[in-house]
This record gives C-alpha cells, structure tokens and sequence, in this order.
C-alpha cells in the first residue's frame, strides 16, 4: 500500500489539531449550538482553562502540530516531485528485439522496443508509446502509413515543432534530443524559403 495517502491524512490531522489548539491558546472556542442554559454553563466551566501554563501548552502544542503538518505537507510534495521526476528520466536501454524481413499488410504493430530490418510494410498502423527505442533498417513502405501515440508528452512536442515551424519570424530550426551530458543530437532540421 502506498504511503501518499497516509502523507496527506496526517498532514490534514496535524494541521487541524494545531489549529484547534491555536484557537483555544486565543481563547476561541466551538460554539455550544443545541446546549441547554446549564449545559453550555458547564461546558464553559470545563473548557475554561486560566492558568499560564494551560495557555502556554495550547501554544506550544499547535506550534508543534503546526510545523508537524508542514512536515509531512514538504515530504508529501517532494514524494510527489521526485515520482514525476522518475518519469521524464531517461528510459533504461534494453536490447531491442530485431525483426528481420517479415512482412506486414493491413496490421498496427508496436514499435517500443523493437528493430526492424528488411522488412516489407503495407498500409500499417505503427504505435508508438515512448517507452523505449526502436529501430527501422531498409524497409519498404507501401500505401498507407500511420504514425500513432497514447503519450500525451509526445504529442505535446509535435504539436510545439509544428506551431514554432510555421511561426512567421522562423527561418530556420532542428529538433534534437539531449542526452544526460547535454550533448545534442539533431534530426529533423529546416530552412524556410523566403
């Protein structure tokens, strides 16, 4: 079981206590709706505290609980970040499965993960979900071709080439990726004619 959940729950606890025991130390407390005359003369009795010290414990209690609820609220956010982080890092290469010429008609076929070679393509569907490399080595193509992804990060950085391509102060572009050395390598550079 995952411990987020729990994260936030006690945040959420140790931000309500300290709260309550802030109020009390300022002397604010729940209002007695519903209570009879004698009722709510006895609860005041026993809530009232007058002592120093009893003030000084609320005080010191919902500081406590106060930065308690901070806490586990950061450690909750850097959980959250360093997960985020886990998924843009950069894909553990595994070797690709080769496919060696195999021919494809009217198919959608996977490409994470795989090198294709020699091989034969007709009217296919190629998936890609951006979870690992591939490879295509002197294949044929004929027909149709679809290139389709269920990653929205991808389809995010399509759609920003495309837009930053057709913007009327570019002239001329690549597309790269970096690897963790900051080293880049360029694909799919153009120059606009004027």
């Amino acid at each position: 079981m995952s411990t987020d959940p729990w994260l936030f729950v006690f945040s959420a606890l140790s931000g309500l206590g300290g709260l309550a025991a802030f109020l009390g130390w300022l002397g604010i407390k729940p209002s007695q709706l519903g209570l009879g005359t004698k009722s709510v003369a006895a609860a005041k009795g026993a809530m009232h505290v007058s002592s120093i010290r009893g003030r000084r414990l609320k005080l010191v209690t919902g500081i406590i609980l106060f930065f308690l609820s901070m806490g586990f609220s950061i450690f909750g956010l850097y959980r959250c970040r360093q997960s985020r982080l886990s998924v843009s890092e950069y894909p553990v290469q595994t070797p690709l499965e080769v496919i060696v010429g195999k021919k494809y008609i009217n198919e959608s076929l996977e490409v994470d993960g795989k090198r294709f070679e020699h091989c034969d393509f007709t009217n296919v569907t190629f998936m890609y979900h951006g979870l690992a490399e591939y490879s295509i080595v002197e294949d044929s193509f004929h027909g149709s071709l679809q290139l389709i992804t269920d990653n929205i990060s991808i389809e995010a950085f399509e759609t920003l080439q495309q837009n930053l391509q057709k913007s009327p102060g570019v002239i001329r572009g690549f597309t790269g990726l970096m690897d963790k050395s900051g080293n880049i390598t360029k694909f799919n550079e153009f120059t606009k004619q004027p």
